[in-house]
C-alpha cells in the first residue's frame, strides 16, 4: 500500500469514527475508545478496560488470541492464525 493510499484508508477511519461517535451520542450509548497501540503493547489493561465497560469477559481466552508483535507496525505487517501458527500476509513491503 503507497502512502497515498495510507493517507485515504486513515482519513476514511477518521470520518467513520467521528461519525460512530455522533451517533451514540445522537442515542446516549456510551463508547469505548481503544488504542491500538494499547491492545498490542498492554492488551491485560485493554482486557481490564473491556471488562469494566461491558461486563465479565474470558480474560484468558481473550488474551489468548493476542499476537505479540512490536507497537510499530504497519498494515503490511499484519498476519492471521492457521491451524495454531501465525502466518505473515502475503504482501508485499510498500
Amino acid at each position: 500500500m503507497g502512502r497515498a493510499q495510507m493517507k485515504a484508508v486513515v482519513a476514511s477511519i477518521k470520518r467513520d469514527n467521528a461519525a460512530i461517535e455522533e451517533l451514540l451520542a445522537l442515542y446516549g450509548v456510551p463508547g469505548l475508545q481503544v488504542r491500538f497501540e494499547d491492545l498490542v503493547s498492554k492488551p491485560d489493561l485493554v482486557v481490564a478496560r473491556l471488562q469494566d465497560f461491558v461486563g465479565p469477559l474470558d480474560t484468558e481466552a481473550a488474551l489468548a488470541q493476542v499476537i505479540d508483535r512490536p507497537t510499530d507496525c504497519l498494515p503490511y505487517m499484519l498476519e492471521h492464525r492457521d491451524q495454531g501458527r501465525v502466518l505473515p500476509v502475503k504482501e508485499d513491503k510498500p
